[in-house]
């Protein structure tokens, strides 16, 4: 997809971080395209989108990179947490390795990126509301790690604009963040790859015109 020239100041760098199939990329598609796409994966090192979100204090412009979550790939994922203002852990509450990998990236974060402001995001929460049983990671586990929890499920959409749209106000507060006038972004999402690869898998899905994990 075509890169589009946008102006403005006010860009908050937000990672996606969990372990694989933790609901990351199917986060990012309902968020751009309002739709929900199970089985989604990616095989490059992240994809990156942009979401435009009006907060009290002007335009916030989110850059979004959707990190893999296997472990032989976090040597690269590592790369993308330089500089990100806010990172989304997401963990499946319907599976407790899951939450388990979620203290593994808080843990990376406090070493490689201390200043990273940090959303714990519980993901597949439609699957507990179809069957109570399937809960194995609760919201009280999930307070553990300090962070602003989210309960969310793309599959319905409960609580994901309300994620993103809690970091573009956190990230107006800070002192990185300057006034702007109406007009100063385009407000079209821009999806695109990263420069950084591994082996394509052909059979994959592609989900807002790339690949995503």
């Amino acid at each position: 997809m075509k890169r589009r020239t946008v102006v403005g100041k006010n860009v908050c760098k937000v990672i996606l971080l969990g372990a694989k199939s933790g609901g990351k990329s199917t986060l990012l598609c309902r968020l751009l395209k309002g739709v929900f796409q199970p089985g989604l994966s990616h095989s490059f090192g992240a994809v990156f989108a942009t979401k435009t979100l009006q907060t009290d204090k002007g335009t916030a412009l989110l850059h979004i990179w959707d990190t893999m979550g296997e472990e032989r790939f976090r040597s690269i994922v590592r790369l993308y947490y330089r500089d990100a203002k806010a990172a989304i852990i997401c963990c499946d509450v319907t599976d407790s390795k899951s939450f388990h990998e979620a203290e593994y990236w808080i843990k990376e974060l406090q070493v490689h990126e201390k200043s990273c402001q940090v959303y714990i995001c519980g993901t597949k929460m439609d699957l507990v509301q179809c069957e109570s049983q399937a809960l194995k990671v609760s919201i009280q586990d999930l307070k553990m790690f300090n962070g602003d929890c989210f309960l969310t499920s793309s599959k319905t959409g409960e609580n994901v604009t309300e994620l993103f749209q809690r970091i573009a106000d956190d990230f107006s507060l800070t002192s990185d963040f300057r006034a702007d006038s109406p007009g100063m972004f385009d407000s079209r999402p821009i999806i695109e790859l990263s420069e950084v690869s591994v082996p394509a898998d052909s059979s994959r899905r592609r989900c807002c015109g790339s690949d995503a994990n």
